[in-house]
């Protein structure tokens, strides 16, 4: 250390080894070495506030956002660190497609309310299944499989994207497993239960959520509004609580995966409405750019009975 160092007879000449020189030289020495000091020196902070696995904790954000890499709610800061450090390979390789949207909304829904890593997955309008199992190792490719997917087929005169959904190329979904250990999330109990929430009263919970709030929902789609292929639509998040729904082990059968009447949320048979999606599965409105008037937080459903003002959910 300088403030030893520049009091070493040798070093500094004798004249100044008297009390008051002695005195004056380590005072300089501290001085550089608080500056430039390895561990603790400014200088040192300032070079490495700019590397992920040195800089301190709370550089991460910073740094976060000029990679454009978002830490999870209960994401570690060690995994974090990583992230942020493979953060070129990850644009480069893994952007704009299946494999890259699932790695960013598993940093933000693992840890969640206690949740070990989900299962994800995502599924395009051209019948195209990609997905990781339950705590799958994010560095090995996603498994993949083409397997039927009738989202709105069935709905005359189309689908509320498109006049013929087989046109529709643009759509892919992304369902998110919450059962047993990887459980991020709770239903509410069915609307109208008393003493439990009513839609619009309830700033803590989102639309059939008793423990996600708004907030997260806005930053998820934030997050996958950057990583996703400009030119392909979110168009819902699924979230689900049966290992057996949204799978594709199953066909377009309506009890486990849509049956080509999920467009709008109901039916009409013999002029009754009936819900269509399965009790099971609760959509949120996923990342679609143009579609999406201007933001995340401002949407339109009047199919469904809601809108989203400011990232909450409003009854119509």
């Amino acid at each position: 250390m300088f403030k030893d160092l520049l009091t070493t007879p040798g070093v500094a000449p004798p004249w100044l080894l008297g009390a008051i020189g002695k005195l004056k030289l380590q005072l300089f020495g501290a001085t550089i070495d608080q500056l430039s000091g390895e561990l603790t020196g400014k200088s040192s902070a300032a070079a490495e506030a700019g590397m992920p696995m040195k800089a301190d904790a709370t550089a991460l954000p910073l740094i976060g956002n000029d990679r454009l890499i978002t830490q999870g709610p209960n994401e570690p800061t060690a995994t974090y660190r990583q992230r942020l450090r493979a953060a070129t390979d990850t644009w480069r390789t893994f952007s704009g497609n299946d494999w890259g949207i699932m790695i960013q909304a598993l940093s933000q829904f693992t840890g969640l309310n206690g949740a070990t890593q989900p299962r994800i997955r995502c599924v395009s309008n051209s019948w195209v299944w990609n997905w990781f199992e339950a705590g799958a190792d994010l560095t090995q490719p996603p498994w993949h499989a083409v397997k039927t997917w009738q989202w709105d087929t069935t709905i005359p005169p189309g689908s509320p994207d498109s006049g013929t959904p087989a046109q529709a190329w643009w759509r892919t979904w992304m369902s998110v497993e919450s059962v047993g250990a990887t459980a991020f999330a709770t239903q509410w109990p069915t609307l109208g239960t008393g003493g439990q929430p009513t839609l619009g009263n309830l700033t803590t919970g989102s639309l059939g959520f008793t423990n996600v709030a708004p907030a997260f929902w806005n930053s998820l789609r934030a997050i996958l509004e950057t990583f996703r292929s400009k030119q392909t639509a979110i168009r819902w998040i699924l979230i689900t609580f049966s290992q057996s729904l949204i799978n594709p082990g199953f066909g377009a059968d309506g009890s486990h995966n849509p049956a080509g009447d999920w467009g709008y949320g109901y039916k009409i048979v013999s002029g009754q409405y009936q819900a269509t999606w399965i009790t099971n599965v609760l959509p949120v409105p996923g990342a679609f750019g143009a579609q999406n008037f201007g933001s995340p937080n401002y949407q339109s459903h009047p199919e469904f009975g809601y809108r989203i003002v400011q990232g909450q959910y409003v009854a119509y």
